[in-house]
């Protein structure tokens, strides 16, 4: 409409259409085979996946693929046959939601993870250590793991719980239980190109103009960029000013998704910083009758490592330069790393530059006359490498929480004959913040070698382990396991019915 009208076109949909006609998670039916030895170690995984992908592929198939590649990244084992069926419905398309893939496959995955551990007499957390990937690891499908904390987020949150000891001495029908998760920082897709560009501008009264292509949708990525960009030169995050995601103006960038915003963007950004410091330095130098890489920018001010009297503001550097060059001050930045898009017939390539890890451990009470599940408590830990903005990363643990209790327990859409039956949030259970557990969330910060300041992902992953969490804990609690979401009071009761009474 708008390349026929030459006008821009606004879409607004009531909440109803909202329900009915824009994307959803995919719903999946999981069958998963684990070989494993007696002392607990995996040697083979066998998966097969039918999913819903509604009227049309969207990116039903990128989906299928990543599904495949999560399955296999968060626990070592040699050997892996995957197959993922797409099927077409009368319902709405479904697409990308926070995991990507990853909550639906890692439900089933830890969950008979603490079937196998019960089955060996092993303890859950025992049987996660014993398996857990580490550094320098290459899973079946040639991810290549560099930075992992996921062994230090399992003893984290052990030790904060006390989960192992304190799984005995629960009163009746309370359960604590774990779960863990892994996910990409970034992918590479079949849009081209998949970078993220960014430029900088310095100005003469000591601010700075940043143009990047990322787009903040509430994440907070803005503020993470301004502190990338004031570290980077050493100045003030209140001096940087963001033109952002203005296609006009701004470089080019693949969008907000797949978790990439911090090590694309970010790094993008740093680049860019990093080229203006050093043509800024290059000026300093001359002035302050030192090498450039000699100096140093901190506190709004280059000066000489180790003599900061010897020193330039940060505006006199930029006008300096700016009189010698007759021209603005532009630092570039571009990423682009290597890696590879996953081959279709194999399902081999690492398709992202880090992985980020985590695990969550939940602990519930039971209601076995209603069949409700009260979550007490949550405590996660997470590896997203160096926590450039640690308020920022304890929001988005949280926020992922809140997600992923309700997909675990309340969250679901109800179809007859092609039509969604509850297309309201009167009848679609979204938690409340009075309905929402204790959550404490730790921070693993390994170094990543590629990431900005050796950040990483941390928005999508921490949604995963949530559901199994808490899943592993009714069983643990009452003895009966729900294989599939959500864990309705009605299947509760009915499994109660099926093991013989309440």
């Amino acid at each position: 409409l708008a390349m026929k009208t030459g006008r821009p076109v606004m879409i607004v949909l009531t909440r109803e259409e909202v329900f009915t006609a824009t994307r959803q998670r995919h719903p999946m039916i999981i069958r998963l085979k684990t070989g494993v030895k007696k002392d607990g170690t995996l040697m083979a995984k066998e998966c097969t996946v039918t999913a819903d992908t509604g009227a049309y592929y969207g990116v039903g198939p990128n989906v299928m693929a990543t599904h495949g590649t999560l399955l296999a990244l968060i626990y070592r084992v040699p050997n892996l046959k995957y197959e993922g069926n797409l099927v077409f419905t009368y319902k709405q398309v479904c697409g990308a939601q926070r995991g990507y893939g990853s909550p639906q496959v890692r439900f089933a995955d830890d969950s008979q993870m603490d079937m196998i551990a019960e089955a060996l007499a092993i303890d859950p957390e025992e049987l996660r250590l014993k398996n857990a990937v580490q550094p320098g690891d290459i899973t079946p499908v040639r991810s290549r793991i560099t930075s992992c904390g996921f062994t230090e987020c399992l003893h984290k949150v052990m030790e904060r719980t006390g989960c192992r000891d304190k799984r005995t001495k629960l009163p009746c029908n309370r359960g604590i239980v774990i779960a863990g998760t892994g996910f990409v920082s970034g992918t590479k897709t079949y849009v081209k190109p998949f970078s993220s560009g960014a430029i900088v501008e310095l100005k003469e009264d000591g601010t700075v103009t940043l143009f990047t292509g990322g787009s903040d949708i509430g994440q907070g990525l803005n503020t993470l960029l301004s502190q990338i960009t004031a570290e980077e030169l050493g100045i003030g995050v209140e001096d940087i000013r963001i033109v952002a995601a203005d296609t006009e103006m701004t470089p080019w960038d693949q969008g907000t998704s797949g978790s990439r915003a911090t090590m694309f963007v970010g790094n993008a950004v740093k680049l860019a910083a990093a080229d203006a410091k050093r043509q800024l330095f290059k000026t300093a130098a001359e002035r302050l009758k030192a090498h450039p890489e000699d100096l140093e920018a901190r506190g709004r001010k280059i000066f000489v490592k180790g003599n900061p009297e010897k020193g330039i503001s940060f505006s006199d550097a930029v006008l300096a330069n700016r009189l010698e060059n007759k021209q603005p001050l532009w630092g570039r930045g571009y990423f682009d790393p290597v890696v590879e898009r996953q081959s279709p017939e194999t399902g081999e390539g690492n398709i992202s530059p880090s992985y980020s890890f985590g695990c969550h451990v939940a602990e519930v009470e039971v209601d076995t006359e209603t069949g409700r599940v009260k979550v007490a408590k949550i405590t996660a830990a997470h590896d997203c490498g160096f926590a450039i903005n640690p308020m920022a990363v304890e929001g988005q643990i949280e926020g992922a929480i809140h997600m992923g209790v309700g997909y675990a327990l309340t969250e679901e859409l109800y179809w007859e004959d092609g039509q969604n039956l509850n297309p309201t949030f009167l009848n679609y259970n979204i938690l409340t913040a009075l309905d929402m557990p204790e959550i404490e969330s730790m921070v693993v910060e390994p170094i990543d070698p590629l990431g900005p300041f050796g950040a990483k992902e941390v928005g999508e992953g921490s949604t995963v382990p949530t559901a199994p969490a808490i899943a592993n804990a009714v069983y643990d609690a009452i003895g009966v396991r729900i294989k599939d979401l959500p864990i309705t009071p009605e299947k509760i009761l009915r499994a109660l019915e099926e093991k013989g009474g309440r």
